[in-house]
């Protein structure tokens, strides 16, 4: 079940990789996907790989604002650029 769980996120970030090689876009994209994780994993993470750039999933479709970690990171990680999907 987890391995299924994280095939989708897995495969999202594959084809984003893939896309912006295709247009000739020479930037590093790295993926990491886990489960249940709290926000001070996220900052570990964001510092031991000095990210510049973070992508999140926000909302669920029936959902209206955002949902779970976003909030907390959007106010603890004002520092580093968020894009919220």
């Amino acid at each position: 079940i987890r391995n299924q769980i994280l095939k989708e996120p897995a495969d999202y970030i594959r084809s984003c990789q893939e896309f912006m090689k295709e247009k000739g876009q020479k930037i590093k994209i790295e993926s990491l996907v886990e489960m249940g994780r709290q926000l001070e994993s996220y900052k570990s993470w964001i510092d031991e790989h000095e990210v510049d750039l973070i992508i999140m999933n926000t909302k669920d479709e029936d959902q209206l604002a955002m949902h779970g970690l976003a909030y907390p990171l959007v106010v603890e990680l004002r520092t580093i650029p968020l894009l919220l999907l």
